[in-house]
């Protein structure tokens, strides 16, 4: 089976664009309506049941919810395109570029979309994630800085002159190339 997990503003139906890849594999596409990493734990949870031994593709923020959600050692492989690949740099890069500091965020608890409880959840449920992971990225992502993603993945390629939405007819057929290049 594969797992298809959607980043911010995805669909289930995204994982359409990956089925040529797997001929003859179940292809599950998880339409989560979670905003926080503890939801989606929860949400997911529920959605995969006692499912083990999958391959994992996930978008973006998608990444980052399943890597949070505990669930590792259920996967056999991933595939991470454009991966939220640490969530307290985004945060605080977020915040830097909002001229917010820590104790401003923690003293009102929330300014805009920054949120002191996120960001302490994100620092006190780090997961290690052990799981064979590929990951692609565009080399021009302004979400998440190539130099994290890289830190945190050992197998990182990145699409020259891409940004973080990996969805042109070009960037879908490298990324489809890729993968088939990539999975065991």
């Amino acid at each position: 089976m594969v797992l298809f997990i959607h980043g911010k503003g995805g669909n289930a139906g995204e994982a359409e664009a990956y089925r040529s890849v797997f001929p003859g594999e179940e292809i599950v596409s998880f339409d989560y309506k979670s905003e926080t990493p503890w939801d989606f734990g929860e949400e997911v949870r529920a959605f995969i049941g006692e499912r083990m031994d999958f391959t994992l593709i996930a978008v973006s923020i998608g990444a980052f919810f399943f890597m949070s959600s505990g669930l590792s050692s259920r996967v056999k492989e991933a595939f991470f395109i454009s991966p939220v690949s640490d969530m307290e740099a985004l945060i605080l890069s977020m915040m830097e570029s909002a001229g917010v500091s820590e104790d401003e965020l923690m003293e009102k608890g929330t300014i805009g979309e920054l949120s002191w409880e996120y960001l302490t959840y994100v620092r006190n449920s780090r997961e290690d994630w052990r799981v064979p992971t590929h990951v692609i990225a565009g080399s021009l992502d302004e979400v998440m800085n190539t130099v994290v993603t890289e830190r945190v993945f050992s197998d990182v390629t990145f699409l020259e002159g891409s940004h973080h939405w990996l969805h042109t007819p070009s960037e879908m057929d490298a990324v489809r190339n890729w993968m088939r290049m990539k999975k065991t």
